[in-house]
């Protein structure tokens, strides 16, 4: 068994005897001389588990030109892939959870984006106004969000194949073993046509730390 485990050795003096008896004359003979010991046994099952590397770590999209953004509806610039790679996993998973990479991070706080602000990644130290990056997953039902966008909190699935992006993907109680990759894609937005008007938006820097976590949910 995989794990913290604590092998426990036995040992025995046998009383002479006929191969019939031989257990029950061990037994007796252990009494007897007060050799009789209790042996505490240990064991440690491992959680399933996987190391989780974004790739590239991180991305510098610098001089860019937002023009092509201003009034335009869910436009996009500068899209970049990026790959999260799932190395190692080991470990039983568990019966009721599901393997996904769960995507978290600081999103927008501008009230005219709404229902959207958890789409749009974005620090509190970032300069410009009206922008933010998002992520796009591969297809729609690659996440428990039913949207190409990636939601702050959202859970990703995992591909069977590593050339099958757009699934099958890990279920419950399935138990991931080996190495996988999530992709996804990172691009700059203002989203909808009227939150890219040129009086909402201002120039400046966009910074943001997304984490990427591994679990059985």
């Amino acid at each position: 068994m995989k794990g913290n485990t604590q092998n426990t050795g036995w040992g025995a003096k046998w009383c002479n005897g006929g191969m019939g008896a031989l257990s029950l004359a061990a037994m007796l003979c252990l009494v007897f001389l007060g050799e009789v010991r209790a042996e505490t046994l240990s064991a440690t099952v491992n959680m399933g588990s996987c190391a989780v590397i974004a790739d590239p770590t991180s991305i510098a999209m610098e001089d860019l030109d937002p023009s092509p953004l201003v009034n335009q509806h869910w436009a996009v610039l500068n899209q970049t892939p990026l790959t999260i790679k799932l190395s190692n996993c080991s470990g039983l998973g568990a019966s009721d959870g599901t393997p996904v990479v769960t995507v978290s991070g600081n999103t927008t706080t501008d009230p005219v984006m709404s229902t959207y602000k958890k789409y749009f990644f974005i620090n509190g130290n970032s300069t410009a106004v009206g922008f933010g990056f998002t992520l796009q997953k591969a297809v729609n039902g690659a996440g428990n969000n039913n949207n190409l966008l990636v939601i702050d909190g959202e859970h990703l699935y995992i591909p069977k194949s590593t050339t099958a992006p757009t699934g099958p993907w890990y279920g419950k109680g399935e138990t991931l073993t080996g190495d996988h990759v999530v992709p996804l894609k990172v691009e700059v937005s203002c989203g909808e046509k009227s939150w890219c008007s040129p009086s909402r938006l201002k120039a400046g820097d966009i910074n943001a730390d997304v984490t990427f976590t591994f679990a059985y949910k």
